[in-house]
């Protein structure tokens, strides 16, 4: 049986004892991205030519991430030929 966060918050909140809490969410893995859902507008946004590592390291991701966002949305060049 799949599990969504919201359950386990949701059982949380209700007060559900620990006990049950391991029996049934116990070995369940969830990710939480460590970013916004939607960083990547406010990376496009804050973007001046020249400040990667200010905003690598203000959204908590690699240069590489921001080098790939600015590329991902730079307008295409139309072919001369």
């Amino acid at each position: 049986m799949l599990f969504t966060i919201e359950d386990i918050a949701e059982a949380v909140k209700k007060g559900v004892p620990t006990e049950q809490l391991y029996k049934k969410f116990g070995g369940f893995s969830v990710y939480i991205p460590k970013v916004m859902p939607d960083y990547e507008k406010k990376v496009l946004a804050e973007f001046n030519g020249y400040n990667h590592a200010t905003l690598a390291t203000k959204y908590n991701v690699s240069m590489n991430t921001i080098y790939k966002i600015i590329r991902d949305h730079k307008p295409k060049q139309a072919k001369l030929f």
